[in-house]
């Protein structure tokens, strides 16, 4: 090898890390055709996944450049090339998440329940009912019939247990919250839509009593019609029987003590095929003798969504992502090329430069990471907001960003690169794998651990998704024992942050695991039941691992390994901990 400083993007490596790209494709295209009913949800599923992570990877990879330079960190001056690396891939992560925008505001994909508008329209006319759900129909013709047929077999049933059952396949019931408010143009509160609902289940029944008598006139005069009033009553528990009177009556007082504000919980089936329909049902037929103009109350409208479109809006979606886009890009660009320039001309100049550029950077990042959060990943599950889930999300992209930082580093030093990079160097990469890994607990408890104890079902049925599903339950553990306790007694000791073949394989297990993190957060509000861990998954995991790793071992080669005129280079150089 000749000179150590200056990497040697060889091509065999490069034709490694297309193959990387190639096989991923062909195994995400081999995993469609062999599989037929993995359909286009669970596909934008994944490329949503791997474009935040690497996205994420590459943005902390900035913030690594920018907080060691605000805080005057000598130690890291020889590995900075390896972050500075990882920020490369920030243009192309944004190119990526710019396909995410573009499917969600043109409705070609359906990650994003927030952005079907005609849910946030308390008022529509029949023409319009019937064009949006003949939409809904095409989109999940194939999933309505299986579901159908289940419940053909048995006709004795209510009709609200055959529309809370779980069917199998990609099928599942999924809880959806939505609040129900009174408004002042309706002449009836959604009280009367539950009591409605419930005077049908029991008139079915023939235990109807006359104390519901007087509810029954209203569905009468409700311009939705008694049958679709049920949409708002609770379903009943998948496992209820008709047995159980308690729940019934437990249904009764629910629908009689309904407020101006109350949280209704209904089954809503999520398709890998189709999300379109979001749980709702089909009313357009019961306006079949009505004028195509008639003024009618929505009936799939959320209110919930509702007071959140200010900002849960196409349009203001897409400025924010320019917003993203543009302090970035610009960001990273400013950055990396002060610090080129340091390492051409030397001096004070562009140090003081990329400290304000740093600055600014920290700040504007702080921001960003959270609303980025809050769009592209707590918006899946748009009833449901944690105030710590910005927070939750940066912490898990920075254990995994200095793990990568870690194993790039390890290659480097393996191949004969950075001889003056040493153990204390990666003694003190493991004390941030590890403090990080901590710091990711403490938020991870922090956030489950309120919303357990105030129990409160506007909350809790996001970790009912992950935890109280068997089909999560899993992966819930093994997330949580993969990135905190495996890390926590490894690393612990002094002596393990400094052997080498330890640290590769700790470093290797948190990049892995916290995509599995990030797996987590968005597969059950998008796909529901009807995901895997199969070709797809580790097809589209490869393709985008090679074409990061081919952005960010290209973008090794456009500087020296060492920036030797930094100011703190000497003390990199003679670090010791």
């Amino acid at each position: 090898m000749g000179n150590t400083n200056n990497f040697d993007f060889t091509g065999k490596l490069k034709r490694l890390f297309l193959i990387l790209i190639g096989l991923g494709v062909a195994a995400v295209v081999v995993g469609v055709l062999i599989n037929p009913e993995i359909g286009a949800q669970r596909l934008w599923a994944n490329f949503l996944v791997n474009t935040i992570f690497f996205l994420g990877i590459g943005l902390l990879g900035l913030f690594f450049v920018a907080t060691h330079t605000m805080a005057f960190g000598g130690w890291h001056v020889l590995i900075r090339r390896i972050p500075e690396a990882l920020s490369t891939f920030i243009p192309v992560g944004v190119a990526l998440l710019l396909v995410v925008v573009l499917g969600a505001v043109t409705g070609t994909h359906h990650l994003y329940h927030w952005s079907d508008t005609f849910l946030v329209k308390d008022t529509v006319s029949v023409t319009d009912l019937r064009d949006y759900e003949a939409n809904m129909h095409m989109e999940g013709a194939t999933h309505e019939e299986e579901h159908d047929a289940d419940h053909d077999t048995d006709h004795s049933a209510p009709a609200d247990e055959q529309h809370s059952s779980i069917s199998g396949g990609n099928t599942t019931s999924v809880l959806l919250a939505s609040v129900s408010q009174d408004h002042a143009a309706d002449a009836h509160s959604a009280a009367d839509h539950a009591a409605d609902a419930v005077t049908d289940a029991l008139h079915q029944d023939g235990e109807h009593s006359a104390e519901m008598g007087e509810d029954s006139a209203h569905a009468e005069d409700h311009p939705l019609g008694a049958d679709s009033a049920a949409m708002h009553a609770p379903a009943h528990d998948d496992h209820a029987t008709a047995e159980d009177h308690d729940e019934d009556a437990a249904h009764h007082d629910s629908a009689h003590g309904a407020h101006d504000e109350s949280y209704n919980w209904y089954p809503g089936k999520v398709s890998a095929q189709a999300e379109g329909h979001h749980g709702h049902e089909l009313y357009a037929e019961q306006f079949a003798s009505e004028s195509g103009e008639k003024l009618i109350a929505n009936p799939h409208f959320d209110a919930l969504l509702s007071h959140k479109s200010a900002y849960l809006n196409s349009n203001f979606f897409i400025i924010r992502f320019i917003f993203y886009a543009l302090i970035w890009i610009s960001l990273g660009y400013l950055i990396r090329r002060a610090s080129l320039k340091e390492d051409k001309e030397g001096g004070l100049v562009w140090y003081k430069r990329s400290k304000n550029y740093s600055a600014v950077y920290m700040v504007l990042f702080g921001i960003t990471s959270s609303t980025m959060a809050w769009d592209f990943l707590m918006s899946i599950d748009a009833h449901w907001f944690s105030t710590m889930y910005g927070w939750y999300n940066a912490a898990s992209l920075w254990v995994a960003t200095v793990a990568m930082t870690t194993l790039i580093l390890i290659y480097l030093k393996n191949q004969g690169y950075l001889p003056q990079v040493n153990e204390n160097h990666l003694h003190d990469l493991g004390k941030y794998m590890f403090g990080f890994s901590v710091f990711w607990t403490y938020l991870w408890f922090s956030q489950y651990m309120l919303i357990w104890y105030a129990n409160l079902p506007e909350e809790t049925f996001y970790f009912h998704m992950r935890n109280g599903s068997p089909v999560y339950r899993a992966l819930f553990f093994v997330n949580l024992g993969m990135n905190f306790f495996v890390p926590f007694f490894v690393l612990i000791t002094r002596g393990a942050k400094r052997r080498v073949a330890l640290m590769a394989a700790i470093a290797a297990s948190l990049v892995l695991t916290h995509w599995l993190d990030l797996f987590l957060e968005i597969m059950p509000g998008t796909v529901g039941d009807a995901w895997g861990i199969g070709l797809v998954e580790i097809g589209m995991l490869a393709a985008f691992a090679g074409l990061f790793l081919l952005v960010v071992f290209r973008s090794l080669t456009k500087a020296s390994l060492v920036p030797q005129k930094h100011p703190f280079y000497l003390e990199s150089v003679n670090h010791h901990t």
